[in-house]
């Protein structure tokens, strides 16, 4: 019979105690040991725990339900002490009762990738303990589950087939679902479309991963690319359904007419003619690929609302009023009704199509249609998500945690040996890391950078000192942006990156500084995704890069709250009033703070004396 272990189900790669051999009515194994469990019919993949554990009848509802079925025998079970205590933090980190933590996997899972253990001083080792845990009590308690990682052997005729992959890409991306068939008794060729379907049924209902419709995606995508790279894989047709956040057609499927008058349209905007009459300010390359992006959206809107792909041959056809009607109706029925600022901005769009462009006669009523899905602007400030993550900060080890990551990851690498390009790329985002947190740059000026033209060295000698200059037409408000830099540390980790990491990313030579593995410019997507993983991982934080920016303005305000010039030079502010809007909370903070403080000292000043206090009384007479 074949042998699970069950690991985390929450992308953590840490192993789960795995079998015991203690005898009957010796001490049951710590957590740390393995615990060995079987297949059983229970779900697709389902474990029997050990029969030293006898199921409950009632399914858990709660986190409650796992700590009074684990109670009784927390005493002498360390394992179910562990369990219990792991329930108990998990209630901690995410501020719920356990009566109302579900334990139904799907849902669960949802609530544990919002969490934020850093908060509460859990470290990221502390807390994939506790996930792990919470995994065994709820296998335990008769919960069927889908295990993150299988390490039992496979069939013969699927490690055949698994050397086949190309690469550790395929390797990865498709062993869940070969341990999902394997498991199941089935071969390579008995696969159908039946078999892929109970596999995404359970992954989405019997699974604790985060995104299990995205995995599910990125697991047919890997098998048909293995397919043509192999002709002994299972050619198994599988469709997989359109993706609800996608309407737009592609480009080349829009007629040629339009296309051509789009592309005209955009080279007058990034280009403009000085010497025209209706003479704009030229907008950026960004700006410009965002407009393309809008227009194909919003004549795919039209062509799905139900006017003929032919008739839409023009951006004038866009702008007629019944058009924008229609492709308005259709982007708000996909947001239930409701506008949102994206929405407000493509009918923004219509009208600059209108005003520079087809000169519609109808201008007017655009500007209404778009003053009617315009969404009233939020408060000025951080947002709820982001003002709940820089708290994270509040406790003094999670801010040294941040703050020592680079230097510690390079220590690390060192230690184990830095050959491998995974530990290149962890140097990477060390050096991104440093210099997020003495340049505060944006994310896509920090992905922008080039080597000689925005990161220069002055040389004397052996020594070498480092600055960052940004010309003012590649920064958000058009201002020159120059920074030193400064520290030791920061120029000893820059250099050690250039010098020995960089040609491991990418052995191929260019200017970025941060290069993808072909050598070009590293997507800003990309790079803050690694970024905020990077952090997540090895230090615990729910942090992106963005938020290196609102740093600034927590730690230079909570040393001296009115130093607002300060945090305005940092990030490049063009006025000290977008500073004090932005960061009017964070100085608040530091406000109430100043006055508990203020109420505790007239406290201490205020209170008497024990002794005093006692010598008042009056003796009781016995």
């Amino acid at each position: 019979m074949q042998q699970l272990v069950f690991l985390d189900l929450f992308d953590d790669p840490s192993p789960l105690p795995a079998a015991s051999t203690a005898k009957p009515g010796a001490e049951p194994p710590a957590p740390d040991d393995a615990m060995a469990t079987q297949p059983s019919s229970v779900g697709s993949l389902s474990v029997r725990p050990p029969a030293a554990t006898p199921l409950p009848s009632p399914r858990p509802e709660s986190l409650a339900d796992v700590l009074a079925q684990f109670a009784p025998t927390r005493k002498e079970n360390r394992k179910h002490r562990d369990i219990c205590t792991a329930a108990h933090t998990a209630a901690e980190v995410l501020g719920i009762r356990l009566s109302d933590i579900t334990a139904n996997p799907s849902e669960l899972a949802k609530l544990l990738a919002e969490a934020m253990p850093a908060q509460v001083g859990v470290s990221p080792t502390r807390w994939r303990r506790v996930r792990s845990l919470l995994l065994v009590g709820l296998v335990e308690m008769g919960v069927p589950l889908m295990a993150g990682r299988y390490v039992g052997s496979r069939s013969s005729a699927w490690r055949t087939l698994e050397a086949q992959l190309p690469d550790r890409r395929h390797k990865i991306g498709l062993s869940r679902a070969i341990a999902f068939f394997n498991l199941e008794g089935l071969d390579p060729g008995d696969l159908d479309e039946g078999s892929f379907q109970r596999f995404r049924e359970t992954l989405t209902g019997a699974s604790l991963h985060r995104a299990p419709e995205a995995v599910y995606r990125k697991t047919v995508r890997l098998w048909a690319s293995a397919a043509t790279v192999s002709t002994a894989w299972p050619q198994c047709p599988v469709t997989i359904d359109a993706d609800p956040r996608r309407y737009a057609l592609d480009w080349d499927d829009l007629p040629e007419t339009f296309r051509a008058d789009v592309d005209a349209f955009l080279h007058r905007s990034g280009s403009p003619d000085p010497l025209s009459d209706d003479w704009c300010e030229p907008v950026e390359e960004s700006t410009i690929a965002l407009r393309k992006k809008q227009l194909t959206q919003m004549s795919s809107a039209l062509i799905l609302s139900g006017v003929p792909r032919e008739d839409v041959t023009s951006l004038a056809d866009l702008t007629k009023v019944s058009n924008a009607r229609r492709i308005l109706r259709y982007l708000l029925d996909r947001k239930d009704g409701k506008s949102t600022p994206y929405i407000a901005q493509q009918a923004k769009l219509l009208c600059t199509v209108a005003r520079h462009w087809t000169r519609s006669d109808d201008l007017h009523v655009l500007e209404k249609l778009t003053a009617n899905v315009a969404v009233k602007r939020k408060r000025a400030g951080l947002t709820a998500k982001n003002s709940a993550r820089l708290r994270q900060l509040d406790h003094p080890g999670n801010l040294s945690a941040l703050l020592q990551l680079p230097a510690r990851t390079l220590e690390d690498v060192r230690r184990r040996g830095d050959g491998e390009r995974r530990q290149a790329l962890r140097v990477m985002n060390a050096c991104a890391v440093e210099l997020l947190l003495n340049t505060a740059l944006r994310i896509g000026n920090l992905t922008n950078l080039e080597l000689g033209r925005h990161v220069k060295a002055i040389r004397r000698g052996k020594t070498r000192v480092w600055g960052i200059v940004v010309p003012g037409h590649e920064v958000k408000n058009d201002e020159d942006y120059a920074s030193p830099i400064q520290e030791a540390e920061t120029i000893a980790l820059l250099e050690t990156y250039l010098d020995t990491y960089r040609d491991r990313i990418s052995p191929k030579s260019g200017p970025w500084l941060f290069p993808n593995d072909r050598g070009n410019r590293r997507s800003t997507i990309a790079m803050s995704r690694s970024i905020g993983e990077y952090i997540e991982r090895e230090a615990g934080l729910v942090w992106n890069a963005h938020l290196f920016r609102h740093l600034v303005g927590k730690l230079v305000l909570k040393e001296n709250p009115r130093d607002i010039e300060t945090v305005r030079r940092v990030l490049g502010h063009t006025s000290s009033n977008t500073t004090l809007r932005n960061y009017a909370e964070l100085r608040n903070d530091q406000a109430f703070r100043a006055y508990d403080a203020l109420i505790a000292k007239l406290r201490e000043q205020r209170r008497e004396p024990v002794s005093k206090r006692n010598s008042n009384k009056p003796r009781s007479r016995k």
